[in-house]
C-alpha cells in the first residue's frame, strides 16, 4: 500500500504519476518515490522548484516538510480517487519510541510516578491545532512525546508519518515499558521549552490511555521479525504487516 502524504494528495489531484514529476524536474524516479514515501527527505534546493511543479500557491506546505491537510483544507471533498486512498490508509501503526534511561522526561510527561493525571490539561491553548482530538477525552489530561527534527530532518519525515489513532510503544534499558494509542500532533517550541527545557523537541505528538508495561524488546523483536535484537536506535514505524502483528499482541485487534 502507498503511503499517503501531501506529495502523493497533490499528484493523485493533478492526476501526476512519478515519471511525470521526475521529468520535470530532472530527478530520477527512484528519488521521486523516497520523497513521496517519506524514506528520504526532499532537498531545500529542490523546494522552490518543486512547488512550481505542484503548482503550490502556500509555501507552508511544503516547508512544513510535508504537513498532510484536511480535504477540506485542499478543497478535495467530495474527489472519490483521493477519499478512497485516505480510506485504505487508516490503518493503525505501531510506533517504538525510545525515551533514554534517564526516566525524567518520560515521567514528567507521560506516565508520572507520583501523580495520577497526565501533564497537560486539554484546555491549554497550544492544543488548540488538535482541540476535537483532545475534547472528549475523559479526565481532562493528555501525555506528550516530543522528538527532534534528526539529521536531515530524518526523524521528523518519521514524525509526519505518524497518525491519529496509531499506537505507541516507549521503550527504555531494553524493555518496552508504557503504550498508549496517539490522538493529535502539534509543533510548539514553547511546550517543549516548558516541559524539557529546549526548543528542539518542538514536533510533539499527543496521547491518551497510557497504561505501563513492562516487556523485554527482546521478545517483541523476536516475534515481530523473527529475530531477537536488544537494543532500538531512533523512533521506528513499524509497516503494515508488522503493525499487524504487534496490535494483535497487545490485544487491539
Amino acid at each position: 500500500m502507498e503511503s499517503l502524504t501531501f506529495f502523493k494528495i497533490l499528484m493523485l489531484q493533478k492526476k501526476l504519476s512519478n515519471k511525470d514529476i521526475a521529468k520535470k524536474m530532472g530527478v530520477s524516479e527512484v528519488s521521486i518515490k523516497d520523497w513521496i514515501d517519506g524514506k528520504k527527505t526532499i532537498p531545500y534546493k529542490r523546494l522552490d522548484e518543486l512547488k512550481k511543479v505542484l503548482e503550490i500557491d502556500n509555501p507552508d506546505l511544503l516547508s512544513e516538510k510535508m504537513r498532510l491537510p484536511t480535504l477540506e483544507e485542499m478543497g478535495l471533498v467530495g474527489d472519490t480517487s483521493v477519499e478512497n486512498v485516505i480510506a485504505e490508509k487508516k490503518m493503525e501503526q505501531i510506533i517504538w519510541q525510545p525515551v533514554g534511561s534517564d526516566l525524567r522526561n518520560f515521567y514528567s510527561s507521560i506516565l508520572s510516578e507520583k501523580v495520577s493525571s497526565p501533564p497537560v490539561s486539554i484546555k491549554d491553548m497550544r492544543l488548540e491545532p488538535v482541540r476535537e482530538e483532545v475534547e472528549l477525552i475523559e479526565g481532562g489530561f493528555v501525555s506528550v512525546w516530543g522528538v527532534q527534527d534528526g539529521n536531515n530532518y530524518m526523524t521528523f519525515n518519521k514524525f509526519q508519518r505518524i497518525q491519529k489513532g496509531d499506537i505507541v510503544m516507549f521503550y527504555s534499558a531494553q524493555k518496552f515499558i508504557a503504550y498508549g494509542t496517539i490522538v493529535g500532533k502539534i509543533i510548539s517550541e514553547e511546550l517543549s521549552m516548558e516541559l524539557w527545557k529546549s526548543h528542539d523537541f518542538k514536533n510533539i505528538y499527543i496521547i491518551k490511555d497510557v497504561r505501563p508495561m513492562d516487556e523485554e524488546y527482546s521478545e517483541w523483536t523476536k516475534q515481530i521479525y523473527g529475530k531477537a535484537s536488544r537494543s532500538l536506535q531512533g523512533l521506528r514505524i513499524l509497516d503494515e504487516e508488522k503493525s499487524k502483528h504487534g496490535l494483535k499482541i497487545l490485544g487491539q485487534i
